[in-house]
Formats: structure tokens, C-alpha cells, sequence
């Protein structure tokens, strides 16, 4: 039962940092489309033909970028969510502005549909990955608050963050293996065009 109910407390804990980082990508997209949104249209593609676009040098590139993307995103773990907070940010800004110019270069329909096999799979593996770096702070923030609450103060914050640590963890695991899904989908998309 004890173990039952610390499951249904770290799904709850869960809950607000995703959240959190669903509200970022959110904001960072409005913005980044909207910083985007007088740039003309310049007529140039998105790839640029000179690149090798076998699988495998497809498949690397795009593990190695959302994969560097995601380790940085869970540095929260070591910064009490700064560094989340500020990288995940500057990224949804990047995503929003790098659609905005697609769309103004070949459409939106063409835009979007030249993303939508790999890029919802790999915007979840990057938002599970931001709530990874966020949990440990949203744990102790829950805890301060349940402990103001109810006068408990039998586990120290630190202990609190550093059990928190290994639920990023697990939920880090689920957000590479979604962004492996994508960047194989992504590559095998590219690769046949």
C-alpha cells in the first residue's frame, strides 16, 4: 500500500513539471513564430544540397543534436532547474522561429507535412526530458509545501531532491528512447525524399 501511494505522489510530482515545460515550449514557439512572422520569405530550401543524406549520416546527426539536446535539458538535475529552464526555453524559441521561416519558404501544409511522422515523437522526447531536469526541484517545492501543511520535517530537502533524482532519471530513460523512435523515423523520412 506505502509503496502504491509513493507511486501516485511521484506521478503527481510529475505532473507539475511537465506541465511547466509544456508551458515553455508553448511560449517559446508563440514567440519565436511570432519574432518570425515579418521575416520575407527568401525562397531558399531548408537542406542544403552538398550534405550526405544516407540513413546512417542522418540517423547520427539527428541522434547526436536531440540527444545533446536532451542531456542538456536534464542538467536541471545539477542546477536546481536553471539550466532547464533557460536551455528549453531558447530551444522552443528556435523551434517556433525555424517553423515560422519553412512555412514561409514552401507553405505551411508542405512545412508541416515534411515533420509530422517524427517531429510530435521528438518535441515528447525533448518536453519528458525538460520534466526530468525539472522534477528534483518540483519534488522539494512539493514537499516544502507538504510540510508547512502538515508540520513533517522528517526528510531533509536534500534527501527529498536526491531521491527525486533517480524518478528524472526513469523518466530520462523514456525520453531517449522516444527521441531514438524519432531521429530513426526522421532519418528514414529525409532519406528517402
Amino acid at each position: 500500500m506505502e509503496r502504491s501511494m509513493a507511486r501516485g505522489v511521484a506521478g503527481q510530482a510529475t505532473l507539475t513539471p511537465f506541465l511547466a515545460s509544456l508551458a515553455i515550449l508553448a511560449a517559446g514557439i508563440y514567440v519565436g513564430h511570432a519574432s518570425m512572422d515579418a521575416v520575407p520569405a527568401s525562397g531558399a530550401g531548408a537542406e542544403d544540397a552538398g550534405t550526405d543524406s544516407s540513413f546512417l549520416a542522418l540517423l547520427s546527426f539527428f541522434l547526436l543534436r536531440n540527444l545533446g539536446a536532451a542531456l542538456l535539458f536534464f542538467s536541471g538535475v545539477l542546477t536546481g532547474g536553471v539550466s532547464t529552464l533557460l536551455s528549453w526555453g531558447i530551444t522552443a524559441l528556435y523551434i517556433g522561429a525555424t517553423f515560422t521561416a519553412a512555412a514561409a519558404n514552401v507553405g505551411f501544409s508542405a512545412a508541416f507535412a515534411s515533420i509530422v511522422w517524427y517531429a510530435p515523437l521528438e518535441i515528447l522526447g525533448l518536453v519528458l526530458a525538460a520534466t526530468a531536469g525539472l522534477y528534483p526541484i518540483s519534488a522539494v517545492l512539493r514537499s516544502t509545501y507538504g510540510r508547512a501543511d502538515s508540520g513533517d520535517q522528517s526528510v531533509g530537502y536534500l534527501t527529498t531532491y536526491l531521491r527525486a533524482i533517480r524518478v528524472s532519471v526513469r523518466v530520462l530513460a523514456v525520453a531517449v528512447v522516444i527521441i531514438v523512435a524519432a531521429a530513426v523515423i526522421e532519418a528514414t523520412t529525409i532519406s528517402l525524399r
